[in-house]
């Protein structure tokens, strides 16, 4: 079944209440420093419910369902929020409150919660009926053809794309955490349903009930090519709060035009497509200082691992990262190394319960 389902959450006939952001509170909850000008702005009523409030947090923390989407997802209040946002970037554009370590603009905040807004008002209710491991046990998923990417990665010090032997565009290894988005499921086809099925809030990116992590190209058809799916889609790449484009997102999406026969036209907020290519070599980052607390050479005739050189030299293994800029942490050989002052270090056997290589104990 297509999940082609309305592409907004409107409740034409629900008369909207009217609220400020912060309920005139701003200058207590963000900055005592903000302009008279743009106190004003932040008092102005909205025509939206008193959730509006709620979406700076995290969708999945607040637990919205039909009833909340569709009292805050109205004409009404995209409209009252838009011209906000409009307002907030003449008077706000310099008021600034502190958050995370950084400062942001109090126009920044407005258009954040206008984005964030959008995030639900794209059919939230709808992605809550996906599930592809129960629409791939009814044999209702269609897999899409187009997936073929290519991968650059600089594991050699430059970029290049990951091929085959035939030179053949093929996915990297991702480890485990790529493999699998719940920690329980395993890596069998079902694993995720009794998962899915006995936790009943989904968790942020549970990637629909399905095991194996995807790409935006990689959902079934029902999935990928729905009108939801599409729209969220474009709306997190064309928004200033969205995603970066890059080389991959480019593929990404032009399999999803062929998958599902689009002519759409995307034009990305911040677009890096472009700016690493094949064949460019890797800038060395630098070290943290250019004080060396000591120097040690390793002979030709000498191998260490990070962790190996660590125990070898009584040495911190953050400080070989940190004071060494091109360091192979696989074969240390042949090379001088800067290091932090030798002090005394205990290998714990993970085996039996002794020590090896025991020293006196050292007092932080």
């Amino acid at each position: 079944m297509l999940f082609a389902a309305a592409l907004f959450l409107v409740a034409a006939s629900r008369v909207s209440a009217t609220v400020s952001l912060y309920n005139g509170l701003q200058a207590t909850v963000l900055t005592p420093n903000i302009t008279t000008s743009c106190n004003d702005t932040f008092n102005i009523a909205l025509e939206c419910e008193s959730l509006i409030q709620l979406t700076p947090y995290r969708i999945a923390h607040v637990n919205w369902d039909a009833s909340s989407l569709s009292a805050l997802c109205t004409t009404a209040c995209k409209s009252s929020l838009a011209e906000l946002t409009t307002a907030s970037e003449s008077t706000c554009g310099n008021d600034v409150f502190y958050i995370d370590g950084n400062n942001m603009t109090l126009h920044h905040l407005v258009d954040l919660i206008q984005y964030k807004w959008g995030l639900l008002y794209f059919c939230l209710n709808v992605e809550d009926t996906w599930s592809i491991t129960t629409m791939e046990a009814e044999n209702a998923a269609t897999w899409p053809n187009n997936t073929q990417k290519c991968y650059l990665g600089s594991s050699e010090g430059y970029w290049q794309h990951y091929t085959d032997g035939n030179g053949t565009c093929i996915e990297p290894e991702w480890g485990h955490e790529k493999s699998s988005v719940f920690e329980t499921s395993g890596y069998t086809g079902m694993a995720a349903m009794d998962y899915y099925y006995t936790v009943p809030a989904p968790i942020d990116d549970d990637n629909y009930g399905w095991a194996e992590i995807l790409d935006f190209d990689e959902y079934p058809l029902e999935i990928q090519c729905s009108s939801c799916f599409l729209q969220k889609f474009k709306y997190g790449y064309e928004g200033s709060w969205g995603n970066t484009w890059d080389e991959l997102t480019e593929q990404v999406w032009a399999n999803i035009k062929l998958n599902c026969q689009l002519t759409d036209v995307l034009t990305p907020a911040y677009n890096v497509s472009g700016v690493i290519n094949e064949g460019d070599w890797l800038a060395d980052p630098s070290p943290v200082t250019t004080v060396c607390p000591q120097n040690i050479s390793v002979a030709a005739s000498e191998s260490y691992t990070c962790q190996q050189a660590a125990v070898q030299f009584g040495i911190a293994m953050s400080g070989l990262f940190n004071l060494n800029n091109n360091l192979n942490c696989r074969n240390i050989t042949g090379t001088s190394i800067c290091a932090p002052m030798s002090c005394p270090v205990t290998v714990v056997d993970l085996g039996p319960t002794e020590f090896a290589n025991e020293t006196m104990g050292v007092s932080p």
